[in-house]
């Protein structure tokens, strides 16, 4: 579900997250922490400036034009776990698993780059379904026109709102 969790933090425990682009609804951001609402917060904090600048393509760029433009990204709980090791061995796992299914994320860390380029060779093999509806795709994901990403190309008919969750699987025939 992509919204904002209403669960509080639970002591001792932390949390792997995503962050969403709720125009595109794509995955942009995979991230950990030991204090969710804290972190959501910093990420929803609006710039200081608007002479700040990030780095090209970061997270935190897209969360400043995202913010000048009036858009509110959409956080999603993907794990909790006791430790801080489990939660980075999370974190990784859910980078690569969302990479392979072609989401443009836009985190930086060098181990993390090297999950995202790793992934980046399969996510044509995929389709987008509703849970449960396994018979209808809603989306291929193929290469952006300048090889910088993927895109999911939804069919004419399909309307997805906020709250909607959408499933990125290998498609099960191997065609086009």
């Amino acid at each position: 579900m992509l919204s904002r969790p209403h669960c509080a933090t639970i002591a001792g425990m932390y949390t792997t997250y995503a962050i969403f682009d709720p125009e595109s609804a794509h995955c942009i951001y995979v991230g950990q922490t030991n204090n969710f609402e804290r972190r959501q917060a910093e990420h929803l904090k609006p710039p200081r400036t608007r002479k700040t600048t990030h780095p090209k393509g970061s997270i935190k760029s897209w969360l400043a034009r995202a913010h000048r433009a009036g858009v509110s990204p959409l956080f999603m709980i993907l794990e909790v776990v006791e430790t801080e090791e489990q939660s980075l061995l999370s974190e990784s796992h859910w980078i690569e698993k969302l990479a392979a299914a072609g989401q443009p994320l836009l985190n930086r860390w060098e181990e993390h780059q090297v999950l995202i380029e790793a992934g980046q060779g399969t996510p044509q093999n995929m389709h987008t379904f509703r849970p449960g509806k396994w018979r209808k795709v809603l989306a291929q994901v193929k290469p952006t026109s300048k090889k910088a990403g993927y895109e999911q190309v939804f069919c004419e008919d399909v309307a997805i709102k906020a709250g909607d969750r959408l499933l990125i699987l290998p498609r099960k025939d191997g065609t086009e």
